[in-house]
């Protein structure tokens, strides 16, 4: 029977630096997902959100984009300036094995789950990710 081809998070997925990186990104992906989702929402745009922050448009686009690294204080600033509050929501690791990566769930403010690993998301992965990820192999 020929072997399976490994999909690109199972490569990074299976050391514990693979599944530390990945598991940044993926934080970094849920948080600004879910902010774009209220800004949606709400009919805020970012020009809008730069104002209430006191900030300039292109640092807003930084942090949207994750080219920029959110303190957990810039996150729950955002959130304040869009009218929502933050409760990050966490799940144990697959096993009670530290280094296994299972599913993580994220709700959104609106009950929607925004990450499934088994569906491609159109997300800007990292150079640090990217570096990794084609040295898996």
């Amino acid at each position: 029977m020929p072997k399976r081809a490994q999909s690109l998070t199972e490569r990074i997925t299976r050391t514990k630096e693979g599944r530390l990186i990945w598991n940044q990104e993926r934080a970094i992906f849920e948080i600004t997902e879910a902010i774009c989702e209220i800004l949606d929402q709400e009919h805020i745009t970012r020009s809008q959100l730069a104002a209430r922050l006191e900030k300039s448009k292109g640092y807003i686009t930084q942090l949207l984009d994750g080219a920029t690294n959110m303190t957990v204080r810039t996150i729950a600033d955002v959130f304040f300036a869009i009218g929502y509050e933050f409760h990050p929501r966490c799940t144990r690791i697959a096993n009670d094995d530290p280094t296994d990566v299972g599913t993580f769930p994220y709700e959104t403010a609106t009950g929607y789950s925004i990450w499934n690993p088994d569906i491609s998301h159109d997300l800007a992965i990292s150079d640090e990710l990217t570096e990794y990820a084609l040295n898996a192999s």
